[in-house]
């Protein structure tokens, strides 16, 4: 007996726009569907993926950052790895990276006979995202992840304006643009979606190269790790990881100039940073961070 085509959902945005906590409101308001997610993060360790509220057997994590150009092999054999899952998933979600190519991802899916691709949904942080369009170094880069969208999802509309997104919006897509203040929008507007044809992909010229630190296992003092992400080096656009701290385990995250420290169930330190190669330096954000090791 044949099976059904498995739906495949992009979910696409620049480095810190909202992506995981989309997936987590997917995950949380299933409504009986069984998602197949697939995490494609960009550094030595995965970090997306330990952020996920509901990681199972169904999630698969991707390496290395951008699909395109480092995973293609990786990515089909993923594919395939989902369309042999017994029972079959209901729809597959792929969480790219923030400085992957979504189109070449969607394109990679289409071309598999037994999957419909249902679109790109797109990620747009409202409080950050004049400063990332006009970013000389990336500005090209993140205003060619929406042109590929076919829905646009604007969070942190909490804290910036809406309408103004949208006005910044408006030349980059004809894409219907929603406001999606926490990572949050109507499960089935964004799964039960109509199949539809890919955007033809670009040549994905990054605009800039990413370099990126990462650290595993250690202590640090939760006053130090706030402080070095209240007052970041420059060119570090994101930081995102666990902490073991004299006060207990933390869950750590920063995008631009804003930042998160709460508590978390982790029993070891993992952390990811990442910005442009000719903003941030590595190894000056690693003797940063020595500084504040317990």
């Amino acid at each position: 007996m044949s099976l059904a085509p498995l739906p495949v959902t992009v979910i696409s945005g620049y480095l810190g726009a909202g992506k995981t906590s989309l997936v987590n409101h997917l995950l949380r308001n299933a409504g009986g569907r069984r998602i197949m997610v697939m995490v494609n993060d960009f550094g030595a360790l995965d970090i997306d993926a330990d952020l996920l509220e509901s990681a199972t057997e169904d999630t698969l994590t991707l390496a290395n950052g951008c699909v395109c150009c480092t995973m293609g092999t990786e990515l089909l054999y993923a594919l395939s790895d989902a369309l042999d899952r017994r029972p079959r998933p209901d729809c597959l979600v792929i969480e790219a990276s923030g400085v992957a190519d979504p189109a070449k991802i969607a394109a990679a899916a289409h071309a598999e006979p037994e999957m419909t691709y249902s679109g790109i949904v797109t990620m747009a942080d409202a409080a950050s995202l004049a400063e990332r369009l006009a970013d000389l170094l990336i500005g090209a880069q993140v205003a060619g992840q929406f042109r590929g969208a076919d829905l646009i999802l604007v969070t942190r509309t909490d804290i910036a304006d809406f309408g103004a997104a949208r006005a910044l919006l408006a030349p980059l897509s004809a894409a219907p643009v929603i406001e999606a203040p926490m990572g949050a929008a109507p499960v089935d507007l964004l799964l039960d979606r109509p199949e539809a044809a890919p955007p033809a992909p670009g040549g994905h010229d990054h605009g800039a190269d990413y370099a990126s630190w990462s650290t595993k296992g250690g202590r640090v003092s939760l006053a130090g790790l706030r402080a070095l992400l209240g007052a970041p080096p420059p060119g570090l656009y994101r930081f995102k990881g666990f902490a073991m701290t004299g006060e207990g385990a933390v869950e750590a995250q920063l995008v631009g100039r804003s930042f998160t420290v709460k508590p978390s169930a982790e029993t070891e330190t993992r952390a990811v940073a990442i910005g442009p190669k000719p903003l941030f330096d590595p190894e000056g954000f690693g003797a940063a961070w020595g500084k504040i090791a317990l």
